[in-house]
């Protein structure tokens, strides 16, 4: 079954697995039972049958005067002797019909049983369309169960036929939905199905990479969700096999845990993972090793997505994911989120970005503010609101849910305008942390987190931040940073500066990139 290309439908998955059955466990099994019964009469006189020419010469002679459909076809096969080369058609010919075996008082178990194995094997090899439901192939399986049982053949080949089927269950796995509702960003979310129907078209089904970036809640993990839930409503699931996982991809530490549940719904061997897992050996060969596993399942796959999301430092990370060029990955499409875009490629037949870090479109903003607040959608006060927010979807949950809780105290929007300009964000802010379970942070801390990770190793952005908390709130040229950063160290030149500032996703460039 490994050999098989990627099926298009579960149902010619289960037509696949039957053909597996039947040309390679019972045909197997076939072989034994001739043996077998062949042996019980002639290996006194002729010797056992030991699939060489000599054994075949013997069932030739017996067989040569008899007559039926395909003589010759099946007398070369006897001649050769070598039963590894009979296919069940010669095998029944030789069990239900020969001279020597099929007419010399056959058990008529055997008889009754090999017959039923027969008329299986024609219904599968005459089908007119090679496709089996999941109930025709349960009820085949059971059949030829059944037969096999009777003949005292142990099942254990048919198990693992069932269980490598099993395997390829299509499934999705996506990132944690918020536990406030959310609006359909179809402007971002036609965009990207777009770009990435362009990316499969143009890379030849090769794996490609999306990239998702933005500042800590711009929305890129429900971008991502979004976009693989109109996916998986495009799909065909009962007849096209396909998957969505997610992995987290935070640090080597989360991702190892997220490779080893993708194992599980890949239903891997659980002796081969655990002995991975417990080699003395650093994770990151843990996880090489995991994904090499992962690889021999996934070309079971027709099409299939991997939401690699959270992703902090892209370099560290990005030696740890399916590799483009690694053929056993085709087929497939990652879509990974990101902040910075230090070290995101340039757009390319395999690769594409797109940048959540101007926020939501103004009418998205207005409809997200609406609906958590449950405030009119007409209001021209949420244009204000949503622009005070930068048009930020986490932000904008935050203010939203805020004032639906108080609300009820004559609160209005233009209290919560009065709030921000007092500098209570924060306050405010903590009361969506309350009740959000999925995002860790308010809009304030996580920015304010990255801004500080951000800082740690960078003296271009550490001094960046450290000028815009001093002197504005605004926009500031970029040739004032430039001069700035310069009189601390002469050694960075100005395009330097400039990369550093437009591949962070904590500032934004206006006015042409005059202005940051």
């Amino acid at each position: 079954m490994s050999d098989v290309l990627p099926w298009e439908s579960e149902e010619k998955r289960n037509y696949m697995c039957m053909v597996s059955v039947v040309d390679d466990i019972i045909a197997n099994e076939l072989r034994k039972i001739f043996k077998q019964e062949w042996n019980s009469r002639y290996q006194a006189c002729y010797g056992a049958w030991d699939d060489t020419s000599t054994s075949g010469q013997e069932l030739f002679r017996l067989e040569k005067a008899r007559s039926r459909p395909n003589g010759k076809m099946f007398q070369a096969k006897f001649l050769n002797g070598d039963t590894n080369q009979w296919d069940c058609s010669v095998l029944f010919d030789a069990i239900l019909w020969s001279n020597s075996i099929g007419k010399s008082k056959l058990n008529p178990t055997t008889q009754s049983e090999v017959d039923k194995l027969r008329t299986l094997r024609n219904d599968i090899k005459h089908k007119e369309t090679p496709t089996l439901s999941d109930a025709d192939f349960q009820t085949k399986v059971t059949y030829v169960e059944n037969a096999f049982h009777a003949l005292g053949i142990p099942i254990n080949d048919i198990s693992k036929i069932k269980n490598e089927r099993n395997k390829c269950k299509s499934f999705q796995v996506l990132p944690s939905k918020p536990t406030h509702e959310v609006v359909y960003r179809s402007g971002k979310v036609e965009k990207v199905l777009q770009e990435l129907e362009t990316l499969r078209t143009d890379g030849e089904d090769k794996l490609t990479y999306y990239y998702i970036s933005g500042n800590p809640g711009s929305g890129k993990s429900q971008l991502s969700r979004q976009v693989c839930e109109t996916l998986h409503d495009g799909v065909n699931w009962e007849t096209e096999t396909s998957f969505i996982m997610t992995l987290n991809g935070k640090d080597p530490d989360v991702l190892l845990n997220s490779y080893l549940g993708f194992c599980r719904r890949l239903s891997c061997c659980d002796s081969t993972v655990a002995n991975i897992i417990n080699l003395s050996q650093p994770k990151e060969k843990k996880i090489e090793q995991l994904r090499s596993l992962i690889a021999t399942k996934i070309k079971n796959w027709k099409k299939w997505w991997i939401i690699v999301d959270n992703v902090e430092d892209l370099d560290m990370i990005y030696k740890l994911l399916p590799q483009m060029g690694d053929n056993d990955w085709n087929n497939g499409q990652i879509i990974l989120t990101i902040q910075n875009t230090t070290s995101v490629p340039c757009d390319s037949s395999l690769t594409k970005h797109i940048s959540l870090s101007n926020g939501m479109e103004s009418h998205v903003s207005r409809q997200l503010l609406s609906l958590l607040s449950g405030t009119d959608v007409n209001d021209p006060v949420l244009e204000e609101v949503s622009e005070k927010l930068d048009h930020q979807p986490l932000a904008l949950a935050a203010a939203s849910v805020y004032l639906q809780r108080v609300k009820g105290a004559e609160f209005s929007w233009q209290d919560f305008l009065r709030k921000l300009e007092e500098g209570k964000r924060e306050i405010m802010d903590e009361k969506f942390l309350k009740m959000n379970s999925v995002y860790p942070h308010t809009m304030s801390a996580a920015v304010g987190l990255a801004v500080r990770k951000s800082a740690e190793n960078n003296f271009i952005l550490e001094h960046t931040f450290h000028l815009f908390s001093l002197i504005s709130f605004h926009p500031l040229p970029l040739d004032i940073i430039v001069q700035y950063i310069q009189q601390l160290n002469k050694s960075y030149d100005k395009d330097e500066i400039y990369l550093e500032i437009k591949t962070s996703s904590l500032f934004l460039m206006e006015n042409e990139d005059r202005d940051v």
